[in-house]
């Protein structure tokens, strides 16, 4: 039985699913302080099984189970979601900054020789 192969495969990557907005967890965090992370929310993982798809999400302190058989699952959808947009639209505007103080400091040490 040494050689069995394992009963489930777990796919890479992992998810999060947030109960509460992040930008509202680092506005709560200046009037809760550290309690604010009971509200960051769920973990999400997915595992491959013979006859299903195995969801785990866990908090922290306790792990759910959702199983998908794979008859019952008619398409998987990929999306965008509006906090993607926002990060990306923070990642832009931190690297629009740097470029534009690289551009405008007259430092010698930077014009080079």
């Amino acid at each position: 039985m040494a050689n069995a192969a394992p009963p489930y495969r777990r796919l890479s990557g992992t998810g999060y699913h947030y109960l509460v907005p992040p930008w509202a967890l680092v506005l709560l965090f200046f009037v809760m302080g550290i309690f604010v992370l009971l509200f960051r929310g769920r973990r999400t993982q997915l595992w491959l099984g013979p006859e299903h798809l195995l969801l785990v999400e866990t908090d922290g302190y306790r792990e759910y189970y959702k199983r998908f058989n794979y008859r019952d699952i008619q398409a998987f959808i990929i999306r965008k979601t509006p906090q993607g947009k926002v990060v990306n639209g923070l990642l832009a505007t931190i690297a629009a900054l740097l470029i534009f103080f690289a551009i405008v400091v007259a430092d010698p040490v930077g014009g080079g020789v």
